[in-house]
């Protein structure tokens, strides 16, 4: 029995002509807690701004609602009061289900330390609303869980994912390994040895076990969960566009909570300058990335490979006092002037 139940029975003894006293031991509580009378304000303002929150941020829960109402300051409101607030207006999401998985688990091998060492990419499912297929190749970076690269199609080839890598390569740098399931996309000879070209080692994940590649699948079902599950797209381009949009929503507003709350834009950002002499590789020569896939064409629409992306990494007396062999091998940061580099912008 709650305490609210102890003072309505207390209270309901009381009227039928029990004392106040005899009541509260019967009800089994205090005379103080009958009579108390609570001071606290209303709750009217901080429920708005919850609600504010909740329309910008529509999956976030009680945890991360109260980083982006203290704005990252301690002690400016305390977190179990927004739990408090979060319950009593019945604002908690319905809970998962989760599987039972069965088979060994371990540890996730090659474990990303640095920005551009690990990159992973994957494939996610779903359909437009006239039940055509759609295909999502997703391009993460598993140090700062930064989307790199979400390209939509109704179907991929090796070639199609060689023009999502190329233009990734141009913008972020090469990475060092390229983390992938055993995929026929992803295992064809064509994209070895454009990667073997590229300086690039791939690492494959064993048969059945997604746990080793986490962060690639932790990326795909939150793509799932708060973009794919809440969306019905027309046509394949509001598709791309709508999800461009929340890969940029995911970069630099949505708070992650495996990285202190914060955005991956923003922990990309702090540790850059900490691991700068362990980011990934410069970008490539553009002369190198000779690969270009042929347009795929359906009934209705023609789909065409991403617009590239300037190859701005520095400042161009840093680039330019490199020949470009050293640009393409993808190992010339011990032959770098000394000067810091300047990553141009994500978008």
């Amino acid at each position: 029995m709650t305490t609210q139940q102890r003072r309505e029975t207390a209270a309901l003894l009381h009227n039928k002509g029990v004392s106040i006293r005899r009541g509260c031991v019967l009800a089994r509580i205090s005379r103080n807690a009958v009579g108390y009378v609570s001071r606290r304000p209303p709750d009217s303002e901080l429920v708005e701004a919850i609600n504010e929150v909740r329309k910008k941020h529509p999956c976030y829960g009680y945890r991360r609602t109260h980083m982006e109402l203290s704005a990252g300051v301690k002690h400016v409101l305390n977190h179990k009061r927004v739990h408090r607030v979060w319950r009593e207006n019945a604002m908690q999401h319905p809970a998962r289900k989760r599987r039972r998985r069965s088979g060994k688990k371990g540890q996730v091998p090659l474990q990303a330390v640095y920005a551009n060492h690990v990159w992973t990419y994957d494939f996610v499912e779903d359909a437009t609303q006239d039940g055509r297929k759609l295909r999502f190749l997703t391009l993460t970076d598993e140090h700062n869980r930064r989307g790199l690269a979400i390209e939509v199609r109704r179907s991929f080839k090796s070639a199609d994912v060689l023009v999502v890598l190329e233009a990734a390569f141009a913008q972020y740098g090469m990475p060092a390994f390229l983390r992938s399931d055993n995929g026929s996309e992803f295992i064809a000879q064509a994209v070895k040895d454009w990667l073997e070209k590229m300086g690039v080692q791939t690492h494959y994940i064993e048969p059945a076990s997604p746990w080793q590649n986490a962060f690639g699948e932790s990326f795909n079902g939150t793509l799932r969960r708060e973009h794919l599950n809440r969306e019905l797209f027309a046509t394949l381009d509001e598709a791309r566009v709508l999800t461009n949009t929340w890969r940029r929503y995911y970069n630099t507003e949505r708070r992650h909570t495996m990285i202190g709350y914060r955005t991956p834009q923003q922990y990309f950002e702090q540790t850059a300058s900490v691991n700068a002499n362990l980011l990934g590789a410069l970008p490539p020569n553009p002369q190198d990335l000779s690969h270009q896939a042929d347009p795929v064409g359906t009934e209705n629409e023609t789909e065409y490979p991403a617009p590239p992306h300037p190859t701005v990494f520095g400042p161009a007396t840093v680039l330019g006092a490199l020949p470009s062999v050293a640009l393409s091998s993808g190992r010339a940061m011990a032959t770098l002037p000394q000067q810091p580099l300047v990553y141009g912008p994500e978008y």
